[in-house]
Formats: C-alpha cells, structure tokens, sequence
C-alpha cells in the first residue's frame, strides 16, 4: 500500500472508529450522585427550620456543579471533534494544523479542496456546538445573540442544566457523523487527484 493508500484507509476509518465521548461516563456517574442529593435535600428541605438555610445553600451549590458538569461535556465534545478534524486535515493534505484554529479559515481551507462544510447535513449543529463551546469559555452569559439561534435555547431567558443536557442529548453524535461526512467528501477528491 502507498502511503496515500494508507492515509485514504486512515480518513474513511475516523467515522467508524470515532471514539465515545470517554468524559461522558464520568459526567453522568457524577450528575446522578448529585441529583439524587439534591432530591435528599429537597425532601429534607423543611425538617428543620434552623438548617434551612444551610439546605438551601446545599441545594444551590450542588445545583452550580451540576451546570459546570453539563458545561464540560460540551467542551470536551468539541474538543475531541476538533482534535480528529485536524487528524483528518494533515493525513488528506499534509497541512500543517497551526493556522486552522479559526472557523471561518478552516471553512475557506475546505472550500479551496472543493469541499463546501456549509452543504454537510449536520454543519448547523456541529456550529451550534461551537458556538456554545465558544460561549461557555468566553461569556459570562450563555444566552445571547449566538445561542438564542440554537432550537433548545430560543425562547429562554437562560441557559440551565436541563437546557444543555437536552441540547447535548441532540447533538452528542453529531461530530462523529460529520467527520464522516468530511471522510466521503476528501475521500471523493482524493481519488480523483
């Protein structure tokens, strides 16, 4: 096999051998311990009107981790897209990955290989995660003019656990199948060449 040969066999397995979202596990095991404590508090909420407060804060603070636990796993998706589309770009063009960090540029480096991201069935929801991957590390507000435009967030007036648990129960394929759709389109280029 050429190397070309190998690197085409290496693009088409990236869909196939995408790896589970491995951050997943450890969220969901954490989300439900603090879930069913907050449920514990719920219930335990007026035993004691002296500890009251106390159970309130209780409440509020496991509620805040719980958010900072969804807020993560999109984060760390968008990570783990980012780091095999980039995989992806070196073995099909031998590109260097330095300068592909923005997303209007790496929309433009396809686009010179033929390759138009914006007709990909599943480039709106992989930006939505962007956006909201964006949003998170560089907002103090989830909610504004960006992620008002995605489906579980229009019509809000704030971004809650619920919302992003609902939003990433959407999308968590998403990078994988649009890696996929990528792997057809350089796959379809780079036999022609």
């Amino acid at each position: 096999m050429t190397e070309r040969e190998v690197n085409l066999y290496l693009i088409n397995s990236m869909h196939s051998n995408y790896p589970k979202n491995h951050f997943d596990s450890i969220i969901s095991k954490m989300t439900e311990q603090i879930k069913i404590e907050i449920i514990d508090l719920g219930r335990r909420r007026n035993e004691d009107v002296r500890k009251q407060f106390l159970t309130e804060m209780k409440i509020y603070i496991l509620q805040k981790e719980l958010f900072s636990l969804y807020q993560m796993r999109i984060v760390y998706l968008y990570m783990q897209f980012e780091i095999h589309l980039k995989k992806m770009i070196s073995l099909a063009y031998g590109e260097s990955k330095n300068g592909l960090y923005k997303w209007n540029d790496l929309i433009k480096f396809f686009k010179t290989r033929n390759i138009d991201l914006i007709k990909l069935n599943f480039f709106s929801d992989i930006n939505n995660i962007r956006v909201l991957n964006n949003s998170i590390k560089h907002s103090e507000e989830l909610l504004n003019d960006k992620t008002r435009n995605i489906p579980e967030f229009k019509g809000r007036n704030s971004i809650n656990s619920a919302t992003i648990n609902i939003f990433y129960d959407r999308i968590m394929d998403v990078p994988r199948e649009f890696i996929g759709e990528i792997a057809v389109e350089i796959g379809k280029r780079y036999i022609s060449d």
